[in-house]
């Protein structure tokens, strides 16, 4: 979702939830208005227009 969706293309798919997939996924939450805390859960995953950049 943040490489394709939210065009964030410096996310390595690796497995690793480091410090970019994080940045990333609080800008997605951010413009989804759920909570930011970092975490995909559901309330993150209902969002897709999130990650539409």
């Amino acid at each position: 979702m943040l490489r394709e969706g939210a065009g964030h293309l410096d996310v390595e798919i690796d497995g690793i939830f480091g410090r970019i997939t994080g940045i990333a996924t609080k800008e997605a939450q951010s413009r989804c208005g759920t909570g930011v805390d970092g975490t995909i859960g559901p309330g993150t995953r209902r969002c897709p227009h999130a990650f539409d950049r």
